[in-house]
């Protein structure tokens, strides 16, 4: 793709509709190529077939495979090996991490840690520290491709210095499945001007399904470029729809035009029979219009078809009349001339895009148009979950994350599974299929939807199965895997749809949103990562509680934690207010999850750190008013008077108030009306918590003393405010009254002047005030107390040698004579050693006795290739996987014969045990 190759993720310059027709008679692009051209000096691709040096070459420093057209932006040689089928993968967004990982890694200037990074093109709006995003807020695709190429190399020609980003946006949205967007900027990176330079495509397009070479070409305007006069669409179709074969889909394969450089259109568009002219100075006469050039190869006729008076857009007309049998075509369609001065870029926007007719084609074209006018943005489907898998003993444990359910439309979750290999995989599950036994979909091995009445077949996509108001979940347990086989995972979310809109359900592309699990026992002895069970109370008799889920005992750390609650929950990007929940690393100091919202219906919502999940279990909601200081204040009522009484006013109904001590800032407040004119100096500041907003400048104080300045029971002397018990707060005939309506008080108000809350500050003489930084929440009772705070250990994952029992090891498959299910690479003969101790070695003998084969097996630690989804047993080799594979040769590397052999486990402590096995012809 780096060579001006502009469809598939790799090298590839083909593209096919419908998808996967790669191996049938569907092909509908054989050939194409980018083309940046001034006079004599056309840098393309097309005629230089896959090896390289080329015209259009990686930015040095990319990846390639050498000898091929392979592409990359960066330099991490651990990608090579980690890409499908050895080839090196362009960035994808989808495929920021793990094994399959195509971002570059950067050093993220927030905590200087190595981090993946997006290389490509954002759009408006974020930040160079999104990049660093791999939930990829900013994608508008389902799968973008970036890549970059120049003319550095270019064969036998000078360089012209044009550098050339290219992103790709794919879809697996239905309305937009049958087209991507390819989107160029053309940057001019030498120190002159680029002059009289045409810039455009070579493009051959066929149509195989009717017969072969008997193509009509059409050109035209499909509103694109509101220029009549230019084309903007080129598609390929066969005439001969008559003899399309049975199960085979008509098709029609184009490319439109969307945008071109300075907004020419394409001014210049030429046919011919493939593959036209080879040679620079034989294409430069068909790209600049010029049938008298004396090196145009040919005669003018091959390429210069009913053009009219100026010779620049040749009529497709001409096919049908003069070639009514068809042929293959391929074209160039440039815009041009124009000049391109030092560090200027250009923009140029082209699709390839398919229809089964061409009412389908140009709706597409009119879809194309509308995404490409808002950002390539449609409507779109959930936000990919993010999923985990964890393998254990005969079962894989799948979780995922909530940010789908952001989405407004959102349904539900679909889950796939497959079984997959180094070197194969197969299919994602059954199919569906449609009445001409087209597939359609994949039947999921698991779905969960909301409860919401929208249910069965979707009314616009029959084959799109809505639910059936299972209720949403975020775990699910698959038990029906086999140890020793490797399983691939994918998860998707999906929308309800809009009939009202003629909006079907649209789910996420199947394939992207993988895990992997291995599904296999850990070592002998081993002991799980584990947490306190059952409910976590701070007081025994408690109504609310915490309990701790572990979901991955091998992530489980052993440490400390500390688990505190917050007014606001931070939902994707916004704040919310409710009641959320931080959690802290006592050991790490440091904290991991911030303001997460609670446990909700689902049971299962709250996010997964080092293992384990919080359940929440909060206590009844019953609207009650509540005043809660913070946990660790010293303040403490009178024995007769509190300290303060507060009472909220019917405007005040729906609000909560935090109270802050606050002696550095102390506020001046005037006097309530009728209490006179002093000013009274008070170190409170008062907020309204579910806007954040201040309303301390609104505050007024009654001070009784001011009514009744000539009385020391009524507090003295006026103008005076303390925090201090028994201070000039403090009115003394609150005792002589036997009640408090005679206490000083604030009374709280709004910007508007309504009455918010009186707030009686009584000070009694008895009392402890609160100190400096001191908070009063006042507010509706949530599900916890704001003070609550739960703290609890982890207990790490440990081999305990008395644990181990060797009475389970076992040698399978025994007897061997087929291929187990495992064996999945070609050429694979393996039998495995189960439920082994973490260090052992394995002995293997004759019948007679003779020594075969000795393996050491030994526990290692490895760094997980996927640190973000890091699976089962990632910090273990197969050797500490309580499994050891014996590919039936013998130390001298020589393979077994067939017999009956003894088998020897033994641990360093001197245990043993033993066993046969046979190998069979």
């Amino acid at each position: 793709m780096n060579y001006g190759r502009i469809f598939n993720g790799r090298a590839e310059t083909d593209f096919y509709w419908p998808i996967r027709t790669h191996t049938t008679d569907g092909q509908h692009a054989g050939t194409s190529s980018i083309i940046f051209a001034v006079k004599d000096n056309v840098i393309e691709s097309y005629t230089q077939g896959r090896a390289a040096p080329q015209d259009w070459m990686p930015r040095d420093g990319s990846l390639q495979k050498p000898g091929n057209v392979t592409s990359g932006i960066h330099s991490d040689l651990s990608l090579v090996a980690g890409s499908v089928g050895s080839y090196v993968r362009c960035a994808h967004s989808d495929l920021g991490t793990g094994p399959t990982r195509t971002w570059p890694l950067r050093v993220d200037p927030r905590d200087g840690q190595a981090k993946p990074w997006w290389p490509g093109i954002l759009p408006p709006g974020f930040s160079e520290l999104d990049r660093f995003d791999t939930n990829t807020p900013w994608a508008v695709a389902d799968r973008e491709c970036y890549m970059v190429f120049n003319d550095k190399y270019n064969i036998g020609k000078p360089s012209l210095g044009v550098e050339i980003e290219e992103q790709i946006y794919n879809y697996g949205r239905a309305y937009a499945s049958d087209f991507s967007f390819v989107y160029l900027r053309i940057h001019n990176t030498s120190d002159k001007k680029i002059e009289n330079a045409y810039f455009g495509y070579y493009f051959f397009l066929k149509d195989d399904i009717g017969g072969f070479n008997d193509d009509y070409l059409v050109a035209m305007n499909a509103g694109l470029n509101p220029d009549p006069s230019k084309p903007d669409l080129f598609y390929v179709f066969d005439p001969q729809r008559d003899q399309i074969p049975a199960n085979h889909v008509p098709a029609l394969a184009g490319i439109a035009v969307v945008k071109t450089p300075k907004d020419l259109g394409i001014t210049d568009f030429h046919f011919f029979e493939p593959p036209g002219p080879l040679l620079d100075q034989g294409m430069w006469p068909v790209i600049s219009s010029d049938p008298d050039n004396p090196n145009l190869p040919g005669d003018p006729s091959q390429y210069f078809h009913a053009t009219g008076p100026d010779r620049r857009i040749d009529n497709t007309d001409w096919i049908p009349q003069n070639k009514p049998e068809g042929s293959y075509w391929a074209f160039f369609a440039m815009s041009g001339p124009f000049d391109l001065e030092p560090a200027e870029v250009v923009t140029a926007i082209f699709c390839p895009v398919a229809g089964a007719d061409e009412t389908q084609l140009l709706s597409n074209v009119q879809t194309l148009k509308e995404m490409a006018q808002n950002g390539f943005r449609g409507p779109s489907p959930p936000p990919q979950p993010t999923l985990s898998a964890v393998a254990g003993d005969q079962k894989v444990t799948l979780y995922w994350d909530t940010r789908a359910e952001q989405h407004p439309e959102f349904e539900g979750y679909k889950i796939y599974r497959r079984e997959a290999s180094s070197i194969a995989v197969a299919d994602w599950g059954e199919p569906i299929t449609d009445a001409q036994g087209n597939q359609v979909g994949v039947k999921p091995i698991a779905q969960f939807d909301k409860i919401d009445g929208i249910t069965g077949p979707d009314p616009l996509n029959p084959y799109m199965w809505l639910g059936d108001d299972t209720g949403l979940v975020h775990t699910f347990v698959d038990e029906d895997v086999l140890n020793g086989v490797s399983y691939q995972y994918a998860i998707t979310a999906y929308t309800r749809g809009n009939p009202s809109k003629d909006l079907p359900s649209l789910e996420n592309a199947l394939g992207s949103g993988l895990a992997s699990a291995f599904a296999q026992t850990p070592p002998n002895g081993t002991i799980p990562g584990h947490a306190p069970k059952g409910a976590l109370k701070i007081d025994p008799a408690d109504s609310f509680w915490i309990e701790i889920e572990v979901l991955d005992p091998n992530r489980i750390t052993g440490h400390k934690y500390e688990v505190s609650f917050s007014d606001w929950t931070v939902i994707g990007s916004d704040s919310i207010y409710q009641q959320g929940y931080t959690l802290y690393d006592v050991n790490d100091g440091r904290v991991l999850l911030e303001n997460r919202p609670l446990t909700d219906a689902s049971g299962d919502n709250t996010e997964v750190v080092d293992g384990f999940r919080i359940k929440f279990v909060g206590r009844p909601i019953t609207g009650q008013l509540e005043q809660v200081w913070n946990a660790d204040s010293p303040i403490k009522d009178g024995a007769r008077w509190p300290y303060w009484d507060l009472s909220l006013r019917s405007a005040a109904s729906q609000l909560d108030f935090e109270f802050v001590i606050d002696e550095s800032h102390p506020a001046t407040l005037p006097a309530f009306r009728g209490f006179g004119t002093a000013h009274y100096t008070v170190p409170v500041r008062i907020f309204i918590n579910n806007t954040g907003q201040e309303i301390t400048p609104y505050l007024e104080v009654g001070d009784w003393a001011a009514r009744f300045p000539d009385n020391p029971d009524y507090g003295q002397p006026v103008g005076q405010w303390s925090l201090a018990p028994g201070g000039p707060n403090w009115n003394p005939i609150i005792d002589q009254m036997g009640n408090t309506s005679r206490a000083d008080f604030i009374v709280g108000k709004d910007e508007k002047g309504n009455q918010l809350f009186l707030l009686k500050t009584i000070h009694p003489p008895d009392a402890v005030a609160p100190r400096d930084g001191d908070r009063l929440f006042v507010g509706r009772m949530k599900p916890f107390p704001r003070d609550a705070v739960y703290t609890f250990e982890t207990t790490k994952a440990f081999v305990d040698p008395q644990a181990i029992d060797l009475g389970k090891v076992r040698a399978v498959p025994n007897p061997y004579y087929v291929k187990a299910r495992w064996e999945t690479e070609a050429n694979s003969r393996i039998i495995r050693f189960m439920n082994l101790p973490e260090i052992c070695d394995i002995y293997i003998f004759t019948v007679a006795g003779d020594l075969v084969r000795h393996i050491e097996h030994r526990q290692k630690f490895l760094t997980p290739s996927n640190q973000d989804n890091p699976g089962p047993y990632a910090r273990f080799t197969k050797a500490g996987l309580g499994f050891h594979d014996w590919e039936l040769v013998s130390d001298n590397e020589i393979e077994v014969a067939y017999g009956i052999y003894i088998y020897v486990v033994r641990t360093p402590d001197g245990r043993q045990t033993t066993g046969k096995l046979a190998i069979i012809r």
